[in-house]
């Protein structure tokens, strides 16, 4: 990839990422309406937002505008360099409040602070007195002047320490965090930071081997920019998995029953199609509901196929396996629903067939429902008694009669 290609794909993978980080900002936000007082909220608020902010302020179709239109040359990557600043020094202080002990006093923001200033400040006082002109390849083209090299020091130094301090504290306390969606956030933020580290080590690495003339390792417009939009992307979807990872868990979940459900709906829904609902454009909460339904139904229009001598030696055989409690009555009702249908095939109804009752088998709620027709859907895979025991049994009364 030429070197033009490269750089509109890095634009728009920082329009792209100013987007996502300001999506997220938007998300979290809705948390902080139910808790305004929580640091911990506010600052995860801000560090999306200005991630976002210095993602679309650094790239190079917004730096060109910004340059322009304020007159001083480098005036946009200073501010976009200054929010990725602002940005770690929020990381630090929201991995403080995440990880300090409960009861502790708040972390003093302070010192954090005014380190960020010192380090801004003179980034500023630097790059706006050199003005070099502003271009794709920046560290590349302008690594043999002093200032340039400064700055880059500056910045990459402060960045640095906050990714250290975060790599850090998020491993050090996510063996320790509470809940899944906690402990993998911090996981992912401290792998991000590590990225972000390796990515402060290589440029200020490169800079300084092109300020003294030493040979360089790879494509700094390449290597720099991947380590930093990966390293962003891992800390923000850290930042927020708490926020999506659950629903993202319990969407999953629904699908997987879903589709573990499918061995036991269509059959029956091919024996009686008249239980099918209509079709319609639905997520997969009201699929696996809906589906849940027709089961249901399709378990009352067998109730006259149903044999309760049969139920009789398909508890027994459960009880024979081991089973108990949920296991066993599950066992049971796919074992006497695979009978039933079989006999549906043949149609040999149950000469004691009595309306199904279902009461004792349905869950307070849809998990617990599905949870159970789940474990239903095993028994009626491989049934503790083949259902041919039954349907010959019905076929000697009847040669009987």
């Amino acid at each position: 990839m030429g070197t033009p290609q490269r750089a509109a794909t890095v634009n728009h993978l920082y329009y792209l990422l100013a987007a996502t980080c300001w999506t997220a900002a938007a998300y979290k936000a809705r948390d902080l309406r139910r808790a305004p007082a929580s640091p911990a909220l506010q600052g995860t608020c801000l560090t999306l937002g200005l991630l976002g902010l210095a993602f679309l302020v650094l790239a190079d179709s917004s730096r060109t505008v910004i340059d322009r239109v304020a007159g001083v040359e480098d005036l946009a990557r200073w501010v976009g360099n200054s929010c990725t600043l602002a940005a770690g020094c929020s990381i630090q202080i929201v991995l403080a409040h995440f990880t300090r002990a409960p009861g502790s006093p708040a972390p003093d923001i302070r010192p954090r602070i005014a380190l960020l200033a010192g380090a801004v400040i003179p980034m500023g006082v630097l790059m706006l007195t050199e003005q070099p002109p502003d271009c794709t390849d920046f560290v590349n083209v302008h690594a043999h002047r002093g200032p340039v090299v400064a700055y880059l020091l500056i910045y990459l130094s402060y960045l640095g320490l906050v990714m250290a301090d975060a790599l850090r504290l998020s491993w050090r306390y996510a063996p320790h965090a509470g809940s899944g969606p906690l402990r993998l956030g911090l996981r992912l933020i401290a792998v991000g930071s590590s990225l972000g580290l390796l990515y402060c080590l290589y440029k200020a690495a490169f800079a300084l081997c092109r300020f003294w003339g030493l040979p360089t390792i790879g494509t700094e417009g390449v290597v720099g920019p991947a380590l930093g939009l990966l390293a962003a992307l891992l800390i923000v979807a850290g930042l927020t998995v708490g926020a999506w990872g659950a629903a993202l868990t319990e969407h999953l979940q629904r699908w997987r029953s879903y589709r573990r459900l499918e061995a036991l709906w269509r059959p029956l829904v091919q024996a009686v199609p008249q239980v099918v609902l209509p079709t319609e454009q639905q997520g997969v909460a009201e699929k696996l509901y809906r589906r849940v339904i027709e089961i249901r139904d399709a378990q009352l229009a067998l109730s006259p196929y149903r044999d309760d001598a049969f139920a009789v030696q398909a508890r027994r055989a459960a009880q024979n396996a081991g089973l108990t409690g949920q296991d066993l009555e599950a066992a049971v009702e796919g074992t006497v629903l695979a009978a039933a249908l079989a006999a549906k095939r043949l149609g040999r109804r149950s000469s004691d067939a009595v309306l199904t009752d279902m009461k004792d088998q349905v869950g307070p709620d849809l998990a617990s429902e599905v949870a159970w027709l789940e474990k239903v859907t095993v028994a009626f895979i491989s049934p503790l008694v083949p259902p041919s025991h039954v349907a010959d049994s019905r076929a000697t009364e009847a040669t009987g009669r």
